[in-house]
């Protein structure tokens, strides 16, 4: 796979990009209390996919390196992995909802935006490439049941 970041870095870009437009544009921000008990939602909603989809894959003795898919020895269907092919992905989505919404800053979406577009073309569908060649029919039968995000 010729990933050019790993998605935690991605994540970390978009982060500093949402602070930067905070830091820089904060005419657009708001300093609502609503907002930071919002963010702490979005973050502990995050944790806890991220927790739950990693020991999933733990538990299923199976690869978390987004880098490395083709290690994969088993197609995780089940736990969260029922909603959400890309679980994880959703969690760092929702980390980065929770620093939006902190920050307060209306232009934290258009990072956001640049993430999922970014994970989607150099992550996910390269790695569904890879699951497809390994897991073959029952990875196509999963990807028709299940939807890429939610």
């Amino acid at each position: 796979m010729d990933l050019k970041l790993p998605p935690p870095i991605v994540g970390l870009i978009t982060a500093i990009a949402m602070w930067l437009l905070h830091r820089y544009v904060n005419e657009l921000s708001s300093s609502a209390a609503i907002l930071k008990y919002v963010s702490v939602l979005f973050l502990l909603i995050g944790l806890i996919i991220e927790l739950l989809s990693v020991f999933r894959f733990f538990r299923l003795k199976t690869t978390i390196n987004p880098l490395k898919p083709e290690r994969s020895k088993v197609l995780v269907t089940t736990g969260l992995f029922r909603y959400s092919r890309n679980p994880m992905y959703v969690g760092m989505c929702s980390v980065l909802i929770a620093i939006g919404f902190w920050f307060g800053n209306i232009l934290a979406i258009f990072p956001l935006i640049a993430f999922i577009a970014y994970i989607t073309t150099f992550q996910i569908k390269p790695e569904e490439k890879i699951l497809l060649g390994i897991f073959g029919e029952d990875y196509v039968e999963y990807s028709q049941r299940v939807r890429r995000w939610l």
